[in-house]
This record gives C-alpha cells, structure tokens and sequence, in this order.
C-alpha cells in the first residue's frame, strides 16, 4: 500500500517539477483558459502533499530489526526529523498569491511553488522502492536516468526562453538569443 501511495506522491512532485519553470517562463501560460486548469490542477497537487503530510504520522520504521508501529512513537520519530520540516514548507498554500490584485504578480506567482519541490525525497523514495522491486533493476536506472536527463533539458530551455524573453526583452544585440514574435 505504501509504495502505491508513493508513486501517487511522485506523479504530483514530478507534475511541480515539469509546469513549474514552464509556468514561471511563458506566460501565456497564466492567462485566459490555462489558469483555471493549473490553478484546479495545483489544488489537487497540494492536496495530496497534504495527504502525505499526515499519512507520514503512521508511517513505520525499522528499530533494531523489529517494526515500530506504535502511533506515539511514529509521530515522534517523524516530528523530529528533518523529513517534518520539509513537509511543513511543502504544504503552504501558494494559491493565494493570486488573489493579491498586483498586475505583475499574476506571472511571477508561480516561481513560490518552487517550495512544492522539497518534496523530491518522495521520489526519491519512490525510485528506490522501485529499483529493489523490480525484476529489470538496470532498465528502471536506464528510465530515471533518461528522465533526470529530460528534466535538466526541460529546465533549461525554460530558463533559456525567460532569459531571452523576460530578462533581456527589446535589447535584441545577440544571435544567441531566442526572440519571440510579439
């Protein structure tokens, strides 16, 4: 059961980690019909990081072999670690930010759900769970891998677009430079 509710937890880690920067980089992408969809999409994405969040009360641990399942002794142990206070952050409401009535606000709101992207430990988890689970260890490292290398690609080319785009704007004095139509 936990490891099916981990994979859950990784789709919505790994969905902040693809529409973030896209989020953050083209803003087109925050206004008309597209804002309703992430803004609905990002309620249930936060939704189940607060799941998580109590859930990770009850999850058990190894002591000296034996499996812990007393609920005090679970909700110790996860309040006094590091794991706790990641989970804190990760939960914070940042749908709110759009009810600031800023004209510049509305594009940048995205960028503070970059903390969403603490909760990486879960896939973290998840990939671990996987590789031990799997009868293809070497073909799930191949597929993270390949997806780690997507990422990074997907990462910058978003950050490309913003600088080209947002940063640099009309001062269009380098090739380098992706110029959008406008």
């Amino acid at each position: 059961m936990y490891y099916y509710w981990l994979s859950i937890i990784s789709l919505a880690v790994l969905y902040n980690f693809v529409i973030i920067p896209a989020r953050v980089s083209f803003k087109e992408l925050e206004e008309h019909d597209f804002f309703t969809v992430w803004f609905t999409i990002d309620i249930i994405a936060d939704i189940m990081y607060i799941l998580d969040f109590l859930a990770s009360f009850r999850i058990g641990f190894l002591e000296r072999g034996l499996l812990v399942k007393d609920t005090k002794a679970l909700s110790k142990k996860y309040v006094r670690s590091l794991v706790f206070v990641v989970d804190c952050v990760s939960i914070i409401p940042t749908q709110f930010m759009y009810l600031i009535k800023d004209p510049v606000l509305p594009y940048i709101a995205p960028l503070f759900r970059i903390i969403k992207l603490l909760k990486i430990h879960r896939v973290v988890k998840f990939n671990d769970r996987t590789e031990c689970r799997t009868s293809l260890p070497t073909a799930w490292r191949l597929l993270v891998l390949f997806q780690c290398m997507m990422m990074v690609m997907h990462w910058n080319a978003c950050i490309y677009y913003f600088v080209s785009a947002q940063v640099i704007g009309e001062n269009r004095t380098s090739e380098f430079l992706y110029l959008p139509e406008r």
